[in-house]
């Protein structure tokens, strides 16, 4: 990607007509500055239109925790202090205020162990360890965090 010139970030564009600047090849100008500008502009819509390709390839995916469904749209955290089911897991002291991280990284949907506690997480009866992230294939993955509490991932 181009960067724009010096002279946008330092107040100092030559925006003189371009009949009477200088034909240093090394003064910023008017002109270049807006050439810059449209070549980031064409990149931005570019990785725009990426994100958008990449959302529609992205399964759907959700959380089940005693029955009630919870929708997964991007990262997602879990734990005492997490985007769902908090409430339900709040007088567990096994589970982490920030126990586990969700998010779709391409091409799968994956589960990060983010405990610096150290408390346990298991994901289809595989222990993470801190740091440790797991791909979910489509289907419902068992998910046990802290010593005891059962959710299920669900990846359509």
């Amino acid at each position: 990607m181009r960067r724009p010139p010096e002279c946008l970030t330092k107040d100092k564009c030559d925006l003189r007509p371009l009949e009477e600047q200088p034909h240093d090849a090394n003064t910023p100008t008017a002109a270049s500055a807006l050439e810059a500008f449209a070549d980031i502009a064409r990149d931005a819509r570019a990785a725009a239109a990426e994100v958008i390709v990449s959302e529609e390839r992205r399964a759907g995916a959700s959380i089940v925790v005693n029955g009630r469904k919870f929708a997964i749209r991007g990262r997602t955290l879990i734990g005492r202090n997490g985007d769902v089911a908090a409430e339900m897991m709040r007088g567990d002291t096994t589970i982490s205020r920030e126990h586990a991280v969700i998010e779709y990284l391409e091409p799968a949907w994956t589960i990060t162990h983010v405990a610096k506690s150290g408390a346990p997480l298991h994901v289809d009866g595989r222990s993470l360890s801190f740091g440790e992230a797991v791909g979910l294939e489509s289907g419902r993955h068992l998910v046990i965090l802290g010593d005891r509490f059962t959710l299920d991932i669900v990846i359509e």
